[in-house]
């Protein structure tokens, strides 16, 4: 059984689904367009980063969609501010 209810875990959480879909194609679009300029070394780091944070993020913003409205207020809060910091 999933419970889904929309309160501000749940979008925050939508919004890292969302964020990881964009932050899987910007490395790779990057990669391709300054191949030249960083090296080999700046390609590998690209792709590693590239795999790892969009998958990362695509797994706690599940998370948190479905299971978000467990969360009390506190939590939520702890929440939004490590998505603030992520985001800066």
């Amino acid at each position: 059984m999933v419970n889904f209810g929309l309160n501000s875990a749940s979008i925050l959480g939508l919004f890292d689904i969302i964020l990881a879909i964009v932050y899987f194609i910007v490395p790779i679009v990057f990669v391709v367009q300054k191949n030249n300029i960083i090296g080999t070394g700046g390609v590998l780091f690209y792709i590693i980063q590239a795999m790892l944070a969009p998958g990362i993020l695509l797994l706690t913003g599940m998370i948190l969609l479905f299971h978000g409205w467990r969360l009390d207020p506190i939590l939520q809060f702890a929440m939004l501010l490590q998505q603030l910091l992520i985001i800066y």
